[in-house]
């Protein structure tokens, strides 16, 4: 923060990195602001720029889908814990489904297998612009104008 008396900025910046509680899941963002306030005499100005950058890594639980089957957890709480006797857990660890599913009509996987071998990343940017101008011609009368935009890319 820092300026004269008639003119005043300020930046700010901040960063975040957390690894989810999914497997190879993980979300970062980046984010600044900039602002500018000029006051001389009968103008009135102020600018604010504010971006933001995230990235998302790794399944989401539930995001986006339009069937229940498709959802992580469906796969979790589906997915069998154990095998029938003489049969290997291995068996149900190292293979992508289980035999005693019918993949034509329910697509439940290895949650685990799965969660190892995608991999997705979503990125988002967002750019945010506004603007105010304030002149006063004379006391009493005064012109403003206030313009804004934000910008979302994926």
């Amino acid at each position: 923060m820092g300026g004269t008396e008639g003119v005043r900025y300020n930046a700010s910046a901040s960063y975040f990195d957390q690894d989810g509680i999914v497997l190879n899941s993980n979300y970062k963002r980046f984010q600044t602001r900039m602002n500018t306030v000029v006051r001389r005499g009968k103008l009135n100005m102020s600018v604010t720029a504010n971006y933001a950058r995230a990235i998302q890594t790794g399944s989401s639980t539930s995001l986006y889908s339009s069937s229940g089957m498709n959802n992580l957890f469906y796969s979790v709480w589906g997915y069998r814990p154990v095998t029938e006797p003489d049969v290997p857990l291995s068996t149900l660890m190292d293979n992508a489904l289980d035999s005693s599913v019918e993949p034509t009509n329910d697509y439940r996987f290895n949650p685990i297998m799965s969660l190892k071998n995608e991999y997705r990343k979503n990125y988002t940017n967002n750019l945010q612009l506004n603007g105010f101008v304030e002149y006063e011609f004379i006391k009493g009368i005064e012109a403003e104008g206030i313009r804004r935009l934000h910008v979302r890319c994926p």
